[in-house]
């Protein structure tokens, strides 16, 4: 009877066990995602931004450097990255919800 209770417990064990594993490194590749998405975003708006100011005369640099805070690509790059994971998001409930109908 011990041993059949020490099957049970060990068996329920790694099943637990490799169920977080699995969800750990689905949300650590998320969060991975989330970021490079970010970055990339970032530096997308940033070369943007330089471009601009390349080619924007001087006293319109000057004016718009005093508004546009230093960091407003990477906050910009957030913003769209958020959008497009939500977007990302909302497509795969709609096919799970169509999958689900059958």
């Amino acid at each position: 009877m011990a041993a059949w209770f020490l099957g049970l417990f060990t068996s329920l064990t790694g099943w637990i066990v490799a169920y977080f594993t699995k969800r750990a490194a689905i949300t650590a590749a998320a969060i991975a995602g989330f970021i490079s998405i970010t970055l990339a975003f970032g530096m997308t708006i940033n070369s943007f931004i330089a471009g601009i100011q390349y080619a924007a005369t001087s006293p319109l640099a000057s004016t718009a450097g005093m508004v546009i805070p230093s960091n407003a690509s990477y906050c910009l790059g957030a913003i769209i990255g958020g959008s497009l994971a939500r977007w990302a998001y909302d497509g795969q409930v709609k096919i799970l919800n169509h999958w689900a109908k059958f």
